[in-house]
């Protein structure tokens, strides 16, 4: 669910927070996002690592990219491209650790739910408690939810063990 969030947000972030910014920041933004996606998917760290410590760290790092680069980010062009690089290979290490290879229904319906739940909450928060003007409680929710599901997908990894 928190996944989602930046990729629909840090357009409308880029464009309005940045300082000098213009309709291409948000693009620029996202372009980050997506190269780092792709360098990140071409990382095999599930090969080198404990499958574990594999799975997790990546999930690790996206939560602490939203906790420590894009939320105290503010107005600074550097820290939301240092977010935007970070998070997109974090992204792209988590979109590869996969058990058997092949996207299930069921995965596909979790992505479904997720968008359908978590972009929309962003989007209440955004407009009611930040006033439309401030992305504060749309990072911090999507910066909770991130860390909820690593910490769920451990718990649920130690109860199968």
């Amino acid at each position: 669910m928190s996944v989602f969030i930046p990729l629909i947000y840090i357009p409308g972030y880029a464009s309005t927070q940045l300082a000098n910014s213009s309709a291409l920041s948000g693009a620029s933004h996202l372009s980050i996002i997506c190269f780092a996606l792709s360098i990140g998917a071409l990382i095999p760290i599930s090969s080198r690592l404990p499958q574990m410590v594999a799975n997790l760290a990546p999930r690790a790092l996206l939560t602490l990219s939203l906790w420590c680069l894009w939320l105290p980010a503010a107005d600074s062009w550097a820290m939301s491209y240092a977010f935007c690089a970070v998070f997109g290979l974090a992204l792209g290490a988590t979109a590869v650790q996969r058990q058997d290879g092949n996207i299930s229904l069921v995965l596909v319906l979790l992505c479904a739910a997720a968008v359908l739940i978590g972009v929309p909450i962003g989007g209440w928060l955004f407009v009611a408690v930040g006033s439309g003007e401030y992305y504060l409680p749309t990072i911090t929710f999507s910066a909770a939810a991130s860390l909820l599901a690593a910490l769920a997908w451990a718990v649920g990894q130690k109860m199968r063990m």
